[in-house]
């Protein structure tokens, strides 16, 4: 008879207890979370997920404001409850006093603590977008690695093409000094070459400047004058860009005249 008639004060004081608690601060408009500013915390406080989970505002709805509710307000109890539980699942392990959003929310689903679906949804979508911008990162590391690589294998086989190129001028050069050398009395200066020679000369020019370099003799402006007279000077031969470029074009007339018509 007692337990009935301690049941049935309870039922009945419930509804009082309820409409009660709509007048206290914690289900006050203001006490309400903004679920977008939540949603896009990358960390919660383990009391502050406790109040979004009732869809409250932690900075307003903290558990020194509600214990002293807690005597006469069903609200104050389910959250010591969840608190309670929450801190369980820290001292297991299960949860740290910071986590992080995705991870309460599973906790608390799994517990059969409800949670408001829209600022779950809120959640999942900002996760999303943070999953997007860390991919777009990494493809834009990679894909600068991946143009240093390419650049630094041009650089080589520009300079690969130079040392082929010296090595094959100062090959002919030596070859040209041992064939007129019995013809002459005294030796062959570095000016005396024949103009076969020398058209030779222009087409290893002319050829590497264009399959090592890209240069394009149509072309008014370019920056590969430049790129050989740097790379020049790295394997020690010093020669100014007026002197590459006169060259250059003296080599590109003998390309055309032997293109065929």
């Amino acid at each position: 008879m007692v337990e009935a008639e301690l049941a049935r004060e309870a039922s009945e004081e419930e509804p009082q207890a309820q409409q009660a608690d709509q007048d206290r601060f914690f289900n006050l408009p203001g006490a309400n979370a903004d679920l977008t500013h939540w949603s896009r915390a990358m960390i919660w406080s383990l009391e502050g997920a406790v109040a979004l989970s009732f869809g409250k505002n932690p900075d307003v709805v903290t558990w020194k404001r509600v214990k002293p509710h807690l005597q006469f307000s069903p609200f104050a109890t389910e959250y010591r409850h969840v608190l309670e539980l929450a801190y369980d699942a820290r001292d297991s392990g299960l949860l740290d006093h910071f986590v992080e959003p995705g991870l309460f929310i599973a906790w608390a689903k799994r517990t059969g603590i409800p949670f408001p679906a829209d600022l779950e949804r809120a959640v999942i979508a900002e996760e999303l977008e943070t999953v997007n911008w860390q991919a777009k990162y990494y493809e834009l590391v990679y894909s600068s690695d991946a143009r240093e690589q390419e650049d630094r294998a041009i650089k080589e086989r520009r300079r690969a093409a130079i040392d082929e190129l010296t090595q094959r001028c100062v090959d002919l050069a030596n070859q040209l000094a041992a064939a007129m050398s019995p013809l002459r009395t005294e030796p062959v200066k570095a000016t005396e070459i024949g103009t076969r020679e020398r058209d030779t000369l222009l087409k290893l020019v002319i050829g590497m400047a264009v399959k090592g370099y890209g240069y394009d003799p149509d072309q008014q402006r370019s920056g590969t004058v430049r790129e050989i007279v740097s790379d020049l000077e790295l394997v020690g031969v010093a020669l100014d860009a007026d002197t590459v470029r006169k060259w250059l074009r003296r080599a590109a007339g003998l390309l055309s005249r032997e293109q065929p018509e």
